[in-house]
């Protein structure tokens, strides 16, 4: 498409790897097609560049370059050169798109120098020592900054940050976009099936996964944990118990979530931090009832009626949370017809709509 005059938004992210916020910039940039010119700036190559790459989503690219021993001052090196194009291309940037707060300090240069406002999407669970220092400093120097949070907990990290006063920033989720999430045809099986999705560390509640299963065990329940089995020092312990349970079974993790989605029943999810929750999210949207910790992010997606909360770590709640929608298969078509109502919120269509007024580029 044509560049128009202040029709340009310059996304800037600096994480390689597909996590939760770069597949929602990817679904985000896909919804923009055509509304606006998308110059995406991240390294390359690199997961997140080669899906960006594959679904379209980006009309001008802006390699950011390597990581490597000198990350420090490669990430200089690059603030300096997004300053650069900033300034050069000033009269037709209508604004930045910083993702989470480490794509928000890489652009302060080019937000001085260009004079555009700059929307950040912050995504962080928790705020860092190093955040806090550099956020006071950080909404100094750019007056133009507008905070955007996925969630009340993002938001709170963004306030703990200094970047923004309780009850500035704009709560918009990430998107998910319907096509890559929602199965097109549930897989039949007998019995009742627990899916859990995620990693296996301490802040994702790995560690509660064996005694919440042994203590729901009953015939026809069967768990289906889509994480991948790499024991380390930290979980070998944990991954030892889940083996020697005969109910559960580790398909590992897979490229479309679709599948794991096609044959639950219930979605677990153990966490202790989360600062938005995809999972839960991409739950809701398929219909199934979800089973989660009672942390800000999960209360505010779950609402009154989308699944059952339990307090973080209480292994005896998980597990009579989850008994209840085993035992009941009404309370589960209940949970999971409000669950999907819910879930209409984070089309992307909507949340691309919402993200072009904070650019100023909404027609």
């Amino acid at each position: 498409m044509a560049t128009k005059p202040r029709d340009t938004v310059l996304f800037v992210s600096l994480p390689k790897a597909i996590g939760g916020s770069n597949r929602s910039l990817v679904t985000l940039l896909e919804s923009l097609d055509g509304q606006l010119h998308r110059v995406l700036a991240s390294p390359r190559p690199g997961a997140f560049a080669e899906l960006a790459a594959e679904r379209n989503a980006f009309d001008e690219w802006f390699d950011l370059g390597k990581r490597g021993r000198l990350r420090r001052l490669r990430r200089l090196w690059d603030g300096g050169r997004l300053a650069v194009w900033a300034f050069r291309n000033r009269h037709r940037l209508a604004a930045i798109h910083a993702n989470a707060t480490t794509g928000l300090n890489a652009v302060v240069p080019a937000a001085i120098l260009s004079r555009r406002p700059v929307v950040a999407w912050i995504h962080d669970p928790v705020s860092t020592p190093w955040s806090r220092r550099l956020g006071p400093w950080v909404r100094r120097l750019i007056p133009t900054l507008h905070i955007t949070a996925v969630s009340v907990t993002a938001e709170a990290v963004a306030v703990e940050g200094g970047l923004c006063a309780d009850g500035q920033a704009t709560i918009v989720p990430n998107p998910l976009d319907p096509r890559d999430v929602v199965f097109d045809e549930a897989e039949l099986h007998d019995g009742v099936t627990i899916a859990v999705l995620g990693g296996s560390t301490h802040r994702k509640g790995f560690d509660l996964i064996p005694e919440v299963a042994r203590r729901v065990e009953a015939p026809g329940v069967l768990w289906q944990l889509y994480i991948g089995h790499t024991p380390t020092q930290e979980n070998r312990a944990i991954w030892a118990e889940i083996d020697s349970i005969a109910a559960v079974t580790v398909p590992g993790r897979v490229a479309d979530v679709r599948q794991a989605y096609a044959g639950a029943d219930i979605v677990f999810v153990p966490s202790r931090e989360e600062s938005f929750c995809r999972v839960a999210a991409e739950a809701m949207m398929n219909g199934i009832p979800v089973v989660a910790t009672d942390i800000p992010p999960l209360r505010h997606l779950l609402g009154d009626g989308a699944g059952l909360l339990f307090p973080a770590g209480d292994t005896q709640a998980a597990a009579d949370a989850i008994r209840v929608f085993v035992t009941d298969e009404e309370a589960r078509r209940q949970a999971g017809a409000v669950g999907k109502k819910r879930g209409e919120a984070f089309l992307p269509g909507g949340i691309g709509s919402r993200m072009l007024e904070l650019y100023g580029t909404s027609r």
